[in-house]
């Protein structure tokens, strides 16, 4: 994986989108947070999170949530549907606007996070100017045991535990 990541014109494999589509390929788990969820970013990561569930892969999925005037939303209910019809756990935070983007996947004992500025949108997979780190890992290392914490963190942000059709129990993320 390149030092940074960024999107580079579509026609290249070298952005969030391609990247984002091989790390889900190789999973075991997937953690994500995007502050903004979009029918079209979701839409683009359709088939390989579909595949991913398909192979009992949990993935999570933390957001805002949406808002009622579709025209105003950071974060589209159709894009959550999507994604809850999919099998993704979707979890809503409640007491602060969530603005962070974090992408996580581990597999067999290591971990790859993209740390940067690109959300679950076609704009932030493919077309915007976005940039993020790269960090790699084994399950357990101090970097790893740093974003875990985060997202304990981000957990206890959460009234609710899904923001889908009907609202869940599901239990918080650990790592």
């Amino acid at each position: 994986m390149p030092a940074l990541l960024y999107n580079v014109p579509k026609k290249q494999k070298r952005n969030h989108l391609a990247t984002i589509e091989k790390l889900l390929s190789d999973a075991d788990r997937v953690v994500i947070c995007s502050g903004w969820i979009k029918l079209d970013g979701v839409g683009l990561l359709k088939d390989s999170i579909a595949g991913a569930v398909a192979r009992g892969v949990a993935v999570t999925v933390y957001s805002n949530r949406p808002r009622k005037d579709e025209k105003k939303t950071e974060v589209q209910q159709a894009a959550v549907d999507l994604l809850v019809e999919l099998g993704v756990n979707v979890i809503a935070t409640t007491k602060k606007f969530l603005h962070s983007k974090l992408w996580y996947f581990e597999s067999k004992g290591k971990y790859h996070a993209l740390i940067g500025s690109a959300n679950m949108t076609e704009g932030g997979l493919r077309v915007n100017e976005e940039l993020s780190a790269p960090i790699d890992g084994e399950v357990g290392d101090e970097k790893h045991s740093e974003i875990a914490e985060y997202l304990r963190h981000v957990d206890g942000l959460c009234g609710s535990r899904a923001v889908g059709p009907e609202e869940s129990t599901a239990e918080a993320v650990t790592l």
